[in-house]
């Protein structure tokens, strides 16, 4: 079940996207948004109070997924809620389960290469997993 379906909604003022032109924090993962990468922002009314959110491309793309499929997603919870679809599709979409289970891996790592000559550059922005219908 996707925990967007028990949420209040919120209203949105503005959402878009950004080049950072100095360090910010992704509401997601935790990651240093570092200058000059691309970040999306969102600012909401929620219960009241305008609340603005900065996620990085990186976990755009599994709130993208969670929006094409779930019909949206709790900000602070996107990773939660992604790792109980890989759960629940483990036997019934294994492509999709294990595309959703390599997002939480890398988003684990904060976004870079662990081995190999590569180690600690950032991945390129994932592609969305397939929508499940």
């Amino acid at each position: 079940m996707c925990m967007a379906d028990d949420a209040d909604l919120s209203i949105p003022l503005s959402e878009g996207q950004r080049k950072a032109r100095k360090p910010h924090k992704c509401f997601e993962c935790g990651r240093v948004i570092t200058i000059a990468e691309t970040y999306m922002f969102a600012t909401y009314i929620d219960q009241s109070r305008a609340k603005t959110y900065k996620t990085c491309a990186h976990c755009h793309v599994a709130m993208q997924w969670l929006g094409d499929n779930c019909g949206g997603w709790i900000y602070g919870h996107v990773w939660q809620d992604i790792d109980e679809h890989v759960e629940e599709y483990r036997g019934v979409y294994p492509k999709v389960a294990r595309a959703l289970k390599r997002l939480c891996v890398w988003q684990a790592h904060d976004w870079r290469i662990v081995y190999g000559p590569g180690a600690g550059q950032m991945v390129r922005v994932p592609a969305m997993p397939a929508v499940v219908e």
